[in-house]
């Protein structure tokens, strides 16, 4: 596959000037959230006229000029799987996307079991492109890059094209475009938030279990790992198992050496630093779980109630059955977090038609649906009680 390297200022400005001429763009990126701590793109693919530009960051000190063309809502931008690299673009520089075109997301809504990129291409339009787990998985920031890597990252944008036209036409086809229009356009509102660590917190299994004193250790102990992580320059992961922070924070006085996940050189380079976190967490006021869920969709406490459990297996049920008929993934049907409020509450079903979790499709297409099947429920509560 023939490609452009795009490694100065002056040759990213040509090459913004020649994408003018276009009306499609296709767009890929390469982080190296594997390696990194923080993460960074570090590789920027296009593709348009039948040409591949790959574009280093890390050389091109200026990439402003990218900004104009991103925004253009008269291009279309074509991704496969928009979220992380319409995120990690917005996190890097500032840049916001519009006019997007997912081919993943597209794929979805039809009803593709496979959703790789490569296995599309094969389904779709019989073409095959490199795969390779080694280089997929490799530290994208060392320069330099080999020629086999940069083919591998350009083949990602090579095909965009022709596969978006593809299924763009299914979509018509099906009756679906409006649907795919809706996600496209929340796509375009994504924006990079920093990870609020009392969420990130709440989301780690290891903090199940835990008491108030228990939470305020391992949330020093996280705070400890990021700022290691930042100087490192690693993923948090590699400095300490979040394993061994969940058994540290259950039990503060346990000896470093009896955790077992805590290697020697692991102890050796940070066990000053653990022991000041946990200490930190004994005297920092204590962390309570919040009653209601703080974290989207985490309703677990209210789903011990056995009657709302079998609630949210009958509507669950209901949702399954659309998603049969259509052959799609149930998820697309009706948002698992509505489903879960409803089964709380069944009479709340027109708030949730208010929601925007549910998409204006999905109310369009099942929220009278919804609406009968809760009612039905209702009554056959009803004369059960009786």
């Amino acid at each position: 596959m023939d490609y452009h390297l795009i490694e100065t200022d002056e040759a990213l400005k040509k090459t913004v000037e020649l994408a003018k001429g276009t009306t499609v763009l296709s767009i890929d990126t390469e982080s190296n959230s594997r390696h990194r701590f923080p993460e960074r793109v570090c590789l920027i693919q296009i593709g348009f006229l039948g040409m591949v530009f790959i574009i280093d960051p890390i050389k091109v000190v200026n990439l402003e000029p990218l900004r104009k063309l991103l925004s253009n809502k008269k291009i279309t931008k074509l991704f496969h799987g928009a979220d992380y690299d319409v995120r990690g673009l917005n996190r890097d520089w500032g840049f916001e996307i519009y006019g997007i075109f997912d081919t993943y997301v597209a794929a979805r809504l039809l009803g593709f079991e496979k959703l790789g990129l490569a296995n599309l291409l094969d389904e779709v339009l019989k073409i095959e492109i490199p795969k390779d787990p080694a280089i997929q998985k490799q530290d994208w920031s060392i320069r330099p890059i080999s020629n086999s890597a940069l083919e591998y990252a350009g083949s990602d944008v090579a095909h965009l094209e022709k596969l978006s036209v593809e299924l763009s036409q299914q979509l018509k086809s099906t009756s679906r475009g409006k649907w795919a229009d809706e996600e496209f356009k929340r796509l375009e509102k994504i924006r990079y938030s920093k990870p609020n660590q009392e969420e990130l917190l709440f989301r780690m299994k290891e903090s199940k279990g835990l008491n108030s004193r228990g939470l305020a250790i391992l949330y020093e102990l996280l705070n400890f790992r990021t700022e290691a992580a930042i100087t490192s320059a690693r993923p948090p992961g590699y400095i300490i198992p979040s394993a061994a922070l969940g058994i540290l924070a259950a039990d503060p006085s346990k000896k470093l050496d009896d955790v077992p996940q805590l290697s020697p050189g692991i102890i050796r380079r940070f066990g000053k630093d653990i022991h000041a976190a946990i200490n930190t967490g004994m005297a920092a006021p204590l962390i309570e779980r919040p009653q209601k869920a703080l974290i989207k969709g985490r309703l677990s406490p209210y789903l011990a109630n056995p009657i709302v459990k079998e609630r949210l297996r009958k509507i669950k049920q209901w949702r399954q059955k659309h998603a049969e008929i259509l052959k799609i993934d149930p998820a697309l049907i009706w948002p698992v977090d509505s489903l879960k409020r409803v089964s709380l509450n069944m009479n709340s079903v027109d708030k949730e038609l208010k929601s925007d979790d549910v998409r204006k499709w999905q109310k369009k297409e099942f929220g009278r649906s919804i609406k009968t099947y809760l009612k039905s429920m209702i009554r056959e509560e009803q004369t059960t009680d009786k």
